[in-house]
């Protein structure tokens, strides 16, 4: 299914033609022939640069509305440019970007293949396209996109977070470790790779695999989570980074905006025989206090790190 009815991008007529109509119909007959023999030889000398150039100002005008957060009129803007220009590269991979951000996931996948067809040598067209195969459930073609990426780009962190989160989502836990490692050399401050690497090694050791049971929307239980006893129980995270979420959510909720109000501190994956855990370190910006939160993870710890 086409996400954009092209009959609504394409005018009757060009509409640098229309420009140059209205002005030889203004002016005198001997003008008319003078002006009209100059729009066949512009078209015929410079056809192609003037239609990339229009090209290229759909393309700023989908730039303008996608930083505006408006992503269907960018993804409009973006599919004229390409109408244009079949063969722009970055108006496909930016195309497919707004796409992504309307979660329409496959028509996104084809404008970055598309993309990387046109340039095999677009890296960040090859990432993109794992991220939202990711997104669909399609774990190993979302690795073999990544690796189109990171064999161009080897120094993006995000696309080894991404290409181990896809392993380990097909369970092939070490694999998605060593991928999560690169990533964390190349940022090293990065909590949200450590914890996700944590997960898997936690799950690894547990035994655990993989599932994709959908529990609907998060909530929170139990305590106030200053003991185990007392943990927060998170319930109905869909993924462990949809839980990892909720976890970061809570905390602000209760001291604060992150880097504001608080910041992380060192994290503990525990468990007993029954259930698991995630202890929290949370330092207080204001007053440089560490408190301990607990957290209550059985209810995702083991589903799939993206939803």
């Amino acid at each position: 299914m086409d996400f954009i009815d092209k009959s609504e991008l394409i005018p009757d007529s060009d509409w640098y033609g229309q420009y140059f109509i209205r002005w030889i119909d203004q002016s005198s007959r001997m003008n008319r022939l003078f002006h009209l023999l100059v729009l066949v030889l512009c078209i015929v000398a410079c056809g192609w640069s003037v239609a990339a150039e229009t090209a290229d100002m759909w393309f700023d005008e989908g730039l303008n509305y996608y930083i505006a957060g408006n992503y269907q009129e960018a993804a409009l803007a973006f599919n004229r440019s390409v109408m244009i220009n079949p063969d722009y590269a970055p108006a496909w991979h930016a195309r497919g970007l707004a796409l992504c951000d309307l979660l329409l996931y496959e028509d996104a996948i084809d404008s970055f293949t598309r993309a990387t067809r046109i340039d095999p040598l677009y890296a960040s067209a090859w990432i993109a396209k794992g991220d939202a195969l990711l997104r669909l459930h399609q774990y190993e073609d979302a690795v073999c996109a990544y690796d189109g990426g990171i064999s161009l780009e080897p120094g993006n962190e995000m696309a080894w977070y991404g290409r181990g989160a896809a392993l380990a989502d097909l369970g092939e836990n070490e694999r998605a470790i060593e991928s999560f490692d690169r990533a964390l050399e190349i940022d090293p401050g990065n909590a949200e790779i450590q914890t996700i690497r944590d997960f898997v090694i936690t799950r690894v050791s547990s035994g655990i695999h993989p599932d994709s049971s959908d529990t609907g929307g998060v909530t929170f239980a139990g305590g106030d989570g200053s003991s185990r006893e007392a943990a927060v129980i998170i319930l109905g995270a869909e993924s462990t980074m949809e839980g990892v979420i909720a976890e970061s959510y809570w905390i602000s909720q209760n001291y604060g905006a992150i880097d504001t109000g608080w910041e992380k501190g060192v994290q503990y994956l525990l468990s007993d025989d029954l259930k698991q855990y995630d202890l929290q370190e949370v330092i207080l910006k204001e007053s440089g206090e560490v408190i301990e939160v607990w957290f209550d993870i059985s209810d995702f710890f083991g589903k799939p790190v993206f939803p």
